[in-house]
């Protein structure tokens, strides 16, 4: 609210609408998270869902995310439910998982 109106952010939108083309707005609620936090993930894979039990997906997650096979996972897991705005294909986004890993290379060598 403090920069609406504001030269400096008026500066901030123009250079925006010269170099950039809007595709989609949202916000998410966060439900649940695993993982190790870090502020050192930079790459992210936003997975959009339609969900119809959330409740069901946090006890699956949580199983997964306790199980032998989950151990070495480097990285964090985000469950959030989608606020406004949900692009997907066919429009029925209802929740993001969302998976930070620290690079390209973390990622590659979860998933392999």
């Amino acid at each position: 609210m403090a920069l609406a109106g504001t030269k400096a952010w008026k500066k901030l939108q123009a250079a925006m609408s010269a170099n950039s083309e809007a595709i989609n707005n949202s916000a998410m609620e966060t439900l649940m998270g695993w993982g190790t936090v870090s502020n050192k993930d930079t790459v992210w894979e936003a997975i959009r869902v339609n969900v119809s039990d959330p409740g069901a997906v946090v006890t699956a997650f949580n199983a997964l995310m306790t199980s032998k096979s989950a151990e070495a996972f480097p990285g964090e897991v985000w469950l959030s439910a989608i606020s406004y705005g949900n692009a997907a294909d066919g429009d029925v986004a209802t929740h993001v998982i969302t998976v930070g890993y620290e690079s390209m290379a973390e990622m590659e060598a979860w998933n392999d």
